[in-house]
């Protein structure tokens, strides 16, 4: 029984891109808990006594502003995202396998 040249290419693109991906999303959730301990120093160190001052009436917070600023940050991180999936989406058989091996690395890392 012979197998196409096609069928062997996107076998071979599947797997190596399994590959990667399970090593980046492994990295991925390393990353994504030494964030998470970054923010919640944050908070601590810095959100808390702001929060308090405010309470108290020392400072006061301009919450238009604020609210225009997470917009922003979000409009801007959708674009992003949509764009990389848009870059993304070529590739079909090797996007299959960074997803399952992004997935197997996440759950593991």
């Amino acid at each position: 029984m012979s197998v196409s040249k096609p069928v062997v290419q996107a076998i071979a693109s599947f797997g190596g891109a399994a590959t990667i991906g399970a090593a980046l999303g492994w990295g991925f959730k390393k990353l994504l808990k030494v964030i998470l301990m970054i923010l919640a120093g944050f908070t601590a160190l810095i959100a808390v006594p702001l929060g308090y001052l405010t309470y108290e009436g020392v400072i006061t917070i301009n919450w238009d502003r604020l609210y225009a600023l997470i917009d922003s940050a979000t409009s801007a991180s959708v674009s992003w995202f949509s764009t990389v999936a848009q870059t993304v989406a070529v590739a079909v058989p090797a996007l299959g396998g960074f997803a399952t091996g992004f997935a197997v690395g996440f759950q593991k890392g």
